[in-house]
Order: structure tokens, then C-alpha cells, then sequence
């Protein structure tokens, strides 16, 4: 009984997980949210305003907009980061902190082990 008990949870769970990963079903989602993914389905330039409204128009910021929506690879395309990478290799510790940490290569074995029988 357990079992079939903690079965169906788990098939719920997947059930459930699968809605939430879709979004917000239609039923739910307000007039302006319809109009809204009705304009993205469309590929529709249009821009949104602080106070919620949508204005339709063509320029560079729409588009990008339509961009990061829809294709979160062409949005990295569209943007081009320069984050500088550090180079942990060539950095050396803080000698205050190297000299607390232990060394990290182990001796080796001084004697054979005994088998114990």
C-alpha cells in the first residue's frame, strides 16, 4: 500500500513539474498575458512601458526583446560579454596562507603493511 501510495506521488510529482516547467496555463492567464504571447507567437515588434502597457513598433530594442523571449542562444549572440576570466594557475597564494595550509602531497609509505592473519 505504501508503495503504491508513495507511486502515485511520484507520478503527480512528475505530472506537476511538467505544468509548472510549461507556465502558466491559458485558462489562468489575464487578457493582456493572452495578447501578450499572441504578439510573441506573431513576431511582433513592440516594446513594454513601467506602467504594463505594450506599444507595437520595429526598433532595435523590440527586436531583441522578441530575441531574448524566444532563443536564449540568440540573445547570448546578440550581446557580446567581456568578462575577464582569472587565471588561478599562475597566481600564487598569500604566503601567510600557504604557510597555514598543510602540504598537499603526501609521503609515501615507510614500510611495507603486515598482513594480519
Amino acid at each position: 500500500m505504501t508503495r503504491r501510495l508513495a507511486m502515485f506521488f511520484v507520478m503527480l510529482s512528475v505530472f506537476w513539474q511538467a505544468l509548472a516547467v510549461a507556465g502558466q496555463m491559458p485558462v489562468f492567464a489575464s487578457h493582456e498575458a493572452l495578447e501578450h504571447a499572441a504578439m510573441h507567437l506573431q513576431e511582433e515588434g513592440h516594446h513594454h512601458h513601467d506602467d504594463g502597457a505594450v506599444e507595437l513598433d520595429d526598433s532595435s530594442d523590440s527586436k531583441l526583446h522578441m530575441m531574448a523571449n524566444g532563443m536564449p542562444s540568440a540573445a547570448v549572440e546578440a550581446f557580446t560579454l567581456s568578462v575577464p576570466v582569472p587565471d588561478w594557475v599562475s597566481s600564487p597564494l598569500c604566503p601567510v596562507v600557504d604557510s597555514m595550509l598543510p602540504h598537499p602531497i603526501l609521503e609515501g609509505l615507510r614500510r611495507p603493511p603486515r598482513l594480519t592473519a
